[in-house]
């Protein structure tokens, strides 16, 4: 959430600075003289830097959450973590990242969001780790009656 906040502060500090250009502040001059050279052509996050973003979203969440820390589901022999340093975490970053390579490449999955398209990733894999769900309910059930979690 502070990325987000973040980003819109910039935006209408940027915003401000096109209206009136002598409050420009320091900091921000260099990323705003980078911005008018592109002519403010710059490209949207991507599915990988949304999740990625995500990932790393949840990992602070199980890790720092005082409810992720006692809820039932989460105990600590089975929090799945994405952006950790070890094997686990690793093979699931991977799952993740591929199983966007095999959504993006579907043309109808242009008419959903990314951010949910991503969310909506995460959350099965996740259920498949917690053994919530199977990967063979998640094959053959969600793709025709699941579909409401993403719009």
């Amino acid at each position: 959430m502070q990325g987000i906040s973040r980003v819109c502060l910039l935006h209408q500090q940027l915003m401000h600075s096109l209206r009136y250009p002598r409050f420009i502040d320091k900091d921000h001059k260099s990323t705003f003289d980078v911005m008018k050279c592109l002519k403010f052509r710059l490209n949207p996050p991507t599915f990988y830097d949304l999740a990625n973003k995500i990932m790393t979203q949840w990992d602070a969440f199980l890790m720092q959450n005082e409810y992720a820390a006692h809820h039932p589901v989460f105990d600590m022999s089975n929090k799945v973590f994405f952006k950790q340093l070890d094997e686990n975490s690793y093979r699931l970053f991977k799952e993740m990242m591929q199983l966007i390579d095999c959504t993006v490449i579907d043309i109808q999955t242009t008419q959903y969001k990314p951010r949910m398209l991503v969310c909506a990733l995460m959350y099965l894999i996740v259920g498949k780790e917690l053994k919530i769900y199977l990967t063979k309910q998640i094959v053959s059930e969600f793709p025709g009656s699941s579909l409401y979690l993403l719009d």
